[in-house]
This record gives structure tokens, C-alpha cells and sequence, in this order.
């Protein structure tokens, strides 16, 4: 089959960003935003994909790290697309949604778009208004933010550009070179500080247009105060110290030109799979006059940072809520499985799955308790905590659902997770649970679930890998009149 081909040629490396480049840049090729090509406007069809609906004839993505004193290193991720539309069923592209998490202190900002038609021959500019944008809250911490660029039709060329802000900078933004409509120019960029070590984990079946590394100069000022007094919170009377820090600023550039469009095809897993992609996650930081300092780069340290976690460990450390709840399910039950059907029962018949699905919690476990809803991960966890008070073995495992792409054993990277089941073992048995579907029973995952092979989640410093394919039937029925 196609895909089998495409899939065959699919090249995924890891690759370490290193310290020190030589390689110094071409010009920056970003158009000026605000000012179109004529030509853009007027063009009819992309002469590479003349049956195409669309094609993003511009798609920029910049990362760089600022700093200040008061919060130190911020991630900013600038973007800027320009798309033509060529036929109605390629609008939805001028409705855009942005997520983003309240909890890392996220901020989207700067946002700009312009939508450009022909009218009587001449290019007629239409600037998006400020009350087209707009919040959607999805869960505790996290959101949307959404626009619609205005007074698109049949030949428009839309354009806009937003900056992205954060606290969090564990892993750099994905890049997608390819999407459903053909990329003329695919761009992404980052600019590192010498002192964060990143892992490059790149997808690609297409060879890069440009892939280059530099080096920039850049400093750090800071203000160091100190107290005559003997009280260090008392003011006045000081001195003051001015310091300068120079660092190197580690570049790298990657292109991809006349990207064709991914078609989806049949007994296709994930899209994610398939399509020219970038990624990076911190393996390891070394501040000066200071040792290197492994953050991430061993499945080991995953499961030491996770059982750590609040919202991970942190969750199914929380005893207390559960012990009478677990206490009243199982009595009278003498044997683990029946202690097992006990809780499975209880947990799937009155919790109700709100859809949200991610690593960690979004609640803590009274509330989950008390309101009897919560996303997989919720209600997965918490069917783990509940096994474990009842003196069963039991963990949670990690896992990639169908949609959302492979797991790549050979680096811990975090976000290629995105869902938790539980795993219980007695009297050499074993058993894969998902309490998120009232119908479900015992060692059958859902489908969506249904990936190659799961993270069990053990004891600090240990894991092990479930296999997950074809272990357990599932099937969905569908009928129609």
C-alpha cells in the first residue's frame, strides 16, 4: 500500500544540539508581514498541487529565550503564516485556535491577521478587529485562544502572526513542516542559551531546503544590592553592584520547501507518524561555575520526575480521601480478584469521563471524589490509588493513544504521551483496566488505546514495557439506517 512505502522511508534520529557552531546563516527570508505580493493575490491554483484548496505559502516559527531578573529564562515562540485560499472548503483554515496553560504562566500575545482580496483589480487590505479574538477555558489550567480572520472568500490570501510566552521550557514547541494542504516554505528556528542542552527529535522523509547552525553573543545584566544593616530587609543605606554575563547563543535553522500535503489513507494509525516533524526536549542544563545536570535523559529519571510530580505521583500518594471509600467496597470480599471487580465496578459505574485526556490531573482527589467526573487520567489514577489501598499490586501505565502517534523507545521523550490506564497483577495474573466507559469490561482497552506498547509506571527508578497490541480484543460497532 502507499502508506506502507512512505512508511518504509520514514527516517526518525535523535540527535543532541551541541555546544559550539561555526556555521553562520543565510538571510533571513521571513516576507515583512502586512505586505503581500501581488502576484499571491492574483494566483489561481499552486502550480505544484493545481487541485489543491489551499496552500500555506508562508509558515515561520521562531523560539528564543529571554531573561530578567524577577523570573530569569523565558521561552518565546513568535509565528507567522500566510496562506492562499483557493476554494470554500479551505475557510476553516481563517479560524484558528491556540492552547495554551495558565499554570506555566502562558501568555498569547501580539496578535495580528490580515485578510487580502482582489477587488477591481486592486489588492483591498482587511485588518482583523480586536474583538474577532477571544478566550475558551477547557479546564482548570488550561485554555484557548481563538480568532477569525475577517471577510474571507474564494482567492483571499490570509495572514497573521501571534507570540507565545512561557515559563516552561522542559520541551520547545513542535514543528510541523507538513499539513493537510501543500507548504510552499516551512521555517522553524530556535535560538538557545549555551547553558540548556536539548535533544532533537526529528521526523523527516522530505530532505531539509536549509539546515544550518550558527552562534550569537549575548548578555545577561543583573543588579546584586546589599544591606549595611545587619536586617537585610531594611532599606536604604546600601551598596549597589552592577554585574554583566556573556553567554553564547546556539542557533539552528531548518526548511523545508514545496512540501506536498499529507493525505490520509486508510489503516493509517496516526497522521503524526507520517509527516515531516520536529521536536525538542531538555536533556540537561550547566550553568556556569556549575556541574552539568542531567534533567530528563533516561526512562529512569522520567519515572522519578513523574512520581514526583503533584499531579502525577503526587495524586496517587493521596491516601486519605480513598481509605474509607476502598474500606467500604471491599468488605467481605476475601479473594484480590473479587477486591479487583469490587473497585473496577464501583470506579466505571459512578464516574463519569469528561473527555480530557493528558498525563497529568487537572483535579485534585477529593474534588474528583466529591463531583464524581474527571478526564483518563483522573479516573485511571485514581482506580490505581484505589487497588493499592486495598493491598493490591498495582500501576499506572503510560501510553501513546492510536491518533496521537508511536512512542520511541530509545529517548524518554514526555509529550509523546498523552493517556493513562491502570495495570494490576495477583496470583499470576495479570490485567490492563480502563474504568473510563461504564460498558467496558475487564482487560478489554478501547480501541483508541490500542497502541504497541505502554510505560508501567514502578516503583522509583523502575519500569517496564506492557505490550499492548493485539493483547485483548476490541470492537466497535456502528449501526446505520
Amino acid at each position: 500500500m502507499k502508506n506502507n512505502s512512505l512508511l518504509l522511508i520514514l527516517w526518525i534520529g535523535l540527535s543532541v544540539l551541541a555546544i559550539n557552531f561555526s556555521t553562520s546563516f543565510a538571510q533571513s527570508t521571513a516576507p515583512k508581514f502586512g505586505k503581500v505580493e501581488e502576484s499571491e493575490v492574483k494566483m489561481t491554483a499552486y502550480d505544484k498541487d493545481p487541485n489543491a484548496s489551499a496552500v500555506v505559502l508562508f509558515d515561520y516559527g521562531d523560539v528564543k529565550f529571554t531573561y530578567n531578573e524577577t523570573d530569569g529564562f523565558k521561552r518565546e515562540f513568535e509565528i507567522h503564516i500566510r496562506i492562499k485560499i483557493f476554494k470554500k472548503d479551505a475557510y476553516d483554515l481563517a479560524n484558528i485556535k491556540i492552547g495554551y496553560n495558565s499554570s506555566n504562566k502562558d501568555k498569547i500575545l501580539d496578535i495580528k491577521g490580515f485578510t487580502y482580496n482582489l477587488e477591481n483589480g486592486q489588492v483591498q487590505k482587511v485588518k482583523m478587529e480586536k474583538d474577532a479574538i477571544f478566550d475558551e477555558k477547557v479546564a482548570n489550567d488550561y485554555a484557548y485562544k481563538k480568532f477569525a480572520l475577517p471577510n474571507v472568500k474564494e482567492g483571499s490570501v490570509i495572514e497573521y502572526t501571534y507570540k507565545s510566552v512561557s515559563d516552561s521550557y522542559f520541551t520547545l514547541p513542535t514543528w510541523r513542516f507538513q499539513s493537510s494542504h501543500p507548504v510552499a516554505w516551512s521555517e522553524y528556528k530556535v535560538a538557545i542559551p549555551e547553558y540548556f542542552n536539548y535533544v532533537t527529535n526529528s521526523q523527516a522523509y522530505q530532505a531539509f531546503h536549509i539546515n544550518e547552525q550558527s552562534e550569537n553573543n549575548k548578555t545577561i545584566n543583573f543588579t546584586e544590592r546589599h544591606s549595611i544593616s545587619a536586617d537585610p530587609s531594611a532599606v536604604g543605606g546600601g551598596r549597589v553592584e552592577y554585574h554583566k554575563v556573556d553567554y553564547k547563543e546556539n542557533i539552528s535553522r531548518w526548511v523545508m520547501t514545496d512540501v506536498p500535503a499529507f493525505k490520509d489513507e486508510k489503516f493509517i494509525t496516526s497522521y503524526r507518524d507520517c509527516i515531516n516533524s520536529l521536536g525538542l526536549q531538555l536533556a540537561s542544563t550547566q550553568f556556569p561555575n556549575s556541574p552539568l545536570k542531567p534533567v530528563l535523559n533516561t526512562w529512569e529519571k522520567l519515572i522519578e520526575q513523574l512520581l514526583k510530580h503533584e499531579d502525577y505521583g503526587g495524586f496517587l500518594d493521596k491516601r486519605s480521601p480513598i481509605k474509607d471509600l476502598v474500606a467500604k467496597q471491599i468488605v467481605g470480599k476475601t479473594s484480590n480478584k473479587e477486591k479487583m471487580m469490587a473497585i473496577y465496578d464501583y470506579v466505571k459505574n459512578n464516574f463519569k469521563y469528561n473527555d480530557d485526556d493528558g498525563i497529568f490531573t487537572e483535579k485534585k482527589v477529593k474534588e474528583v471524589i466529591e463531583k464524581k467526573e474527571g478526564g483518563s487520567a483522573e479516573i485511571n489514577l485514581l482506580l490505581v490509588s484505589m487497588f493499592r489501598e486495598a493491598g493490591l499490586e498495582a500501576y499506572p501505565i503510560l501510553l501513546s493513544t492510536r491518533g496521537n502517534g508511536k512512542i520511541n523507545v530509545t529517548y524518554p521523550i514526555l509529550n509523546k504521551f498523552n493517556y493513562n490506564i491502570a495495570y494490576v497483577t495477583f496470583d499470576n495474573e495479570e490485567h490492563l483496566l480502563d474504568a473510563t466507559d461504564p460498558m467496558r469490561p475487564v482487560d478489554m482497552l478501547p480501541e483508541y488505546a490500542l497502541s504497541e506498547q505502554g510505560l508501567v509506571i514502578m516503583k522509583e527508578g523502575e519500569f517496564s514495557w506492557a505490550n499492548l497490541l493485539n493483547r485483548y480484543k476490541s470492537s466497535q460497532m456502528v449501526y446505520a439506517k
